[in-house]
């Protein structure tokens, strides 16, 4: 019976029922609104955010502020084209300081070329200098070594003008013979001689130069057996030695040979008369 009541009861309150959950579904729902609602108002974030969206607020009615935010603008403005325009100065500076650094280094290097050229050249020309002095000590001391000998030829054979004259002569010939010289007498002309020339030349002298020693043989031979004193007997006034030199000077100036290898032989029949006395 008591569930007969209750399905009754049930069924004639439906409509009740239904309103009561629909009002406790709304309940809810509101209730969820006004949490959420509530949350927000009280982020951090939406409270920052709320203070900043009344101070630009009061801004934009503000017109003193507007024009000193406008002209902090300008002014930040100006800066940065100022700091643009330092930027490049400082840009363009430091290209000119690399481009002139790179001029220092090239002309460092070719001045550095420059200096190593020039201490080559120094020391070739000081290797040819030290080259030419010793050329030139050379050539000195033949000439001083060939004045001695003349000078030695010229006491062993006596102040003879004839003679020294033949001697300078015949040593001006050897030395254009060496050089491959030959001067003609016509026209002055130079040549030189070839290899064959100066073979010929030199082995006609050697057989010149052995007839004349043969010759002069007999005849030192000669001059000393007879003299030119008959009787055999030394002037007066002079030594056996001196005829003896006089003589053999004699012999050899006033025979019509070539002089070239009197001279060079001169000491040895000197030595020769020597050995004799």
């Amino acid at each position: 019976r008591e569930n007969k009541i209750d399905a009754k009861f049930l069924a004639d309150n439906e409509d009740l029922i239904k309103s009561q959950k629909l009002k406790i579904f709304q309940t809810t729902d509101v209730s969820q609104d006004n949490e959420a609602f509530v949350k927000f108002h009280e982020d951090p974030l939406t409270t920052i955010k709320r203070e900043e969206m009344n101070q630009r607020k009061a801004v934009l009615t503000n017109p003193l502020q507007l024009a000193q935010i406008q002209k902090e603008i300008d002014d930040l403005k100006k800066g940065r084209k100022k700091s643009k325009k330092k930027s490049k100065k400082r840009s363009k500076k430091r290209r000119r300081k690399d481009s002139s650094s790179e001029s220092d280094k090239s002309s460092s290097s070719s001045d550095s070329y420059e200096r190593r050229k020039r201490r080559k050249e120094r020391k070739a020309e000081e290797k040819r200098r030290r080259k030419e002095e010793k050329r030139e000590r050379k050539r000195q001391k033949r000439k001083e070594e060939e004045e001695l000998r003349r000078q030695k030829e010229i006491e062993e054979l006596g102040p003879d003008p004839e003679l020294y004259a033949d001697r300078t002569a015949i040593q001006e010939e050897q030395d254009k013979l060496k050089k491959g010289i030959v001067e003609e007498k016509k026209d002055r002309d130079k040549k030189k001689l070839t290899r064959e020339e100066l073979e010929q030349k030199a082995l006609e002298m050697q057989q010149r130069a052995d007839n004349l020693e043969k010759e002069r043989d007999e005849r030192y031979k000669t001059v000393l057996a007879v003299g030119e004193n008959p009787e055999g007997e030394v002037p007066s006034g002079k030594s056996q030695a001196e005829f003896i030199n006089d003589v053999s000077k004699k012999a050899f100036v006033d025979h019509s040979m070539d002089l070239a290898e009197r001279i060079t032989r001169n000491r040895h029949y000197n030595e020769r008369i020597k050995n004799d006395l």
